[in-house]
């Protein structure tokens, strides 16, 4: 009988331990699925052209760059109607919102080129558009 208690407890701390060890395999993969995916993968990329109207540092533990790009332009109706519509973007790279910077205190027009992120790390900022590049 005793025998019997041991080993039934053996199997419930391997059993315990089994379950620990299957709940941080799993743990482990989700972070690092995320971590690649999050960090590689850009669901499209282009070119937005315009005038930089504001850029902010924003967030605690990972800031990143926030700004917005007046894309100014006329009607396609030909009324002459001026149309302003902007468009939000984020940037992680200090040197990139540097170039930013310069090209909006000078009132220069810009043309950034951005990769877009559907599923966001937690580094890439609020905006689905992250500026890689400013020509």
């Amino acid at each position: 009988m005793w025998g019997i208690a041991c080993a039934r407890s053996r199997s419930r701390e391997d059993q315990r331990h089994g379950k620990w060890g299957w709940i941080s395999f799993l743990l482990s993969f989700f972070v690092l699925y995320q971590s690649a995916w999050m960090e590689g993968f850009s669901f499209s990329d282009g070119n937005r052209v315009g005038f930089v109207t504001k850029l902010s540092r924003r967030g605690y533990f990972f800031p990143t760059w926030e700004g917005e790009l007046q894309l100014g332009g006329i009607s396609p109706d030909g009324g002459g109607a001026v149309s302003a519509a902007t468009w939000s973007f984020s940037v992680a790279s200090d040197e990139v919102a540097e170039a930013i910077r310069k090209a909006m205190e000078n009132g220069k027009r810009v043309q950034l080129h951005y990769k877009e992120f559907r599923a966001r790390g937690w580094r890439w900022g609020s905006s689905d558009y992250n500026i890689v590049e400013v020509k």
